[in-house]
């Protein structure tokens, strides 16, 4: 009889498993709550949680596929997949608005160099950045907003940054070694 109550115990909290398991996809923070967060720091943040949230449950059901009939279990997936998509591009866009690394030598920089518009050829914005410069470290947003007198402070030190990854400070070779960089 002990035995009895033990089993049935261990199919019901299995079927409650799986009854909350085979459910949509679920959300840490809903996008809603998310774009009334104040900072995009805090909103890279709770993107991030749901990434792993997500992954986690991904994980999870890969482990206990037993709980699931394949339908239910590719839409678990699926959902979740979703979610992971979702969130890592919000996170690209918002990575945008936030203050990179290296702000106070790029700023130092700008300081040697031309006006956050400057438009005149044959190099444009805060960091004179040339033709070949934006067609390779930010070929999206010149093809989107044109060259990089019309992208914000942000987002021309961020395309700097990428560069700075491969090439450190020497596409500026002159007022990187006014500001002491290189």
């Amino acid at each position: 009889m002990r035995r009895l109550v033990v089993l049935t115990a261990l199919a019901i909290s299995v079927s409650g498993v799986s009854g909350t398991s085979q459910a949509q996809a679920h959300w840490l923070h809903t996008p809603g709550q998310i774009d009334r967060m104040k900072t995009p720091q805090q909103k890279i943040n709770a993107y991030e949680a749901d990434v792993e949230h997500a992954q986690r449950a991904i994980t999870w059901a890969n482990h206990h596929k037993s709980f699931f009939t394949f339908k239910k279990w590719t839409h678990h997936l699926r959902g979740h997949k979703w979610i992971i998509n979702f969130s890592s591009q919000k996170i690209a866009e918002l990575r945008w608005q936030t203050t990179p690394p290296h702000y106070s030598q790029w700023m130092c920089i700008h300081s040697f160099e031309g006006s956050w518009k400057d438009s005149g050829d044959p190099y444009w914005g805060g960091l004179q950045m040339d033709r070949d410069f934006m067609r390779t470290y930010a070929p999206g947003w010149l093809l989107r907003r044109g060259w990089a007198n019309s992208w914000t402070i942000l987002e021309q030190m961020w395309v700097a940054e990428n560069a700075y990854v491969t090439r450190g400070y020497y596409p500026w070779p002159n007022t990187a070694r006014y500001c002491h960089l290189i």
